[in-house]
């Protein structure tokens, strides 16, 4: 088992340990699949034929100017074909369950959610300012799973995708080319420009968050760390809390281990740090046999 797959490479690794999670998300299954199967859900019950619903849903600028906010969120849920559905859903699929892991569930829940929404924004705030191009309807999920890419662009860069599923390419090299494109198109006003901008604000959001709160453990990591020491703080120290802490301290360096590994390679690795990473392995694969993990990617 690779350093990717144990327990303290997510930010809700102590969650799976001690078997806690949300009540609004099912145990055993992940944030990205009950996100997928909402978007399916979607398309049958909110068809783009079907009038109705999908209308009272769709993006429309103008209506959110008026007062309709809830339109800067549903569009995300929202498509406009099967292949629109199909190509969307499958980059939620592969990307999305990586990041989950990664980072966990609710904080890739709350990225993805944010993603969508600030780029719907956006297009509201170019059709206030009078951009024709976000003058018409929109709907899909494309804001969201653009923050998903821009943020395993920079946390995963080993990441290669297949281009109309022939031509193999690095995601940054990938990503790269679209912006490109999509600022062209943008600036041009061509086809599906509008469409672009709410992609490119996706982008920059899952890029931003991630070079700023990404690249270790996480923010929401460091967080319950600092609770934690609080808490430990102000009560007698215990077997288990003296563990917790011990536990935490190796994270840490362990983070820094692999954010060393992300920048320099494996090379660069002192006989210490690959003696810690050794010893977490060894660690993760016995907690892993005791707690009969499942859940790996």
């Amino acid at each position: 088992m690779g350093w990717q797959e144990r327990d303290y490479a997510s930010a809700d690794g102590y969650a799976r340990a001690t078997g806690r999670r949300p009540p609004i998300i099912p145990r055993g299954w992940k944030v990205s699949t009950i996100l997928l199967v909402i978007n399916v859900g979607m398309f049958l019950i909110a068809p783009p034929v079907g009038g109705g619903l999908f209308e009272s849903l769709i993006m429309d600028a103008g209506l959110v100017l008026r007062g309709q906010i809830w339109r800067i969120l549903t569009p995300c849920f929202l498509h406009w074909s099967m292949n629109h559905l199909l190509f969307n859903m499958i980059g939620l699929y592969f990307f999305g369950a990586a990041l989950e892991h990664k980072w966990g569930r609710r904080r890739f829940l709350a990225v993805y959610l944010i993603g969508g929404v600030l780029a719907n924004v956006v297009y509201v705030l170019l059709y206030r300012l009078g951009w024709p191009a976000a003058a018409g309807l929109a709907a899909g999920a494309s804001g969201c799973i653009y923050a998903i890419l821009g943020a395993c662009a920079l946390l995963m860069p080993h990441i290669r995708v297949l281009v109309f599923f022939v031509l193999p390419m690095n995601i940054r090299t990938f990503l790269a080319l679209f912006a490109a494109w999509g600022i062209y198109n943008v600036f041009r006003e061509g086809s599906n420009a509008g469409g672009d901008a709410v992609h490119l604000a996706g982008l920059a959001f899952g890029l931003g968050y991630a070079y700023l709160y990404g690249r270790s453990s996480g923010a929401s990591g460091g967080i319950r760390r600092t609770v934690v020491k609080v808490i430990t703080t102000k009560r007698p120290a215990s077997p288990w809390r003296r563990k917790m802490e011990d536990a935490d301290q190796m994270n840490q360096e362990v983070d820094q281990i692999l954010a060393k590994i992300n920048e320099h390679g494996v090379g660069s690795l002192t006989a210490r740090e690959k003696r810690l990473l050794a010893e977490a392995s060894q660690k993760q694969r016995a907690r892993d046999e005791e707690l009969g993990r499942t859940d790996r990617l």
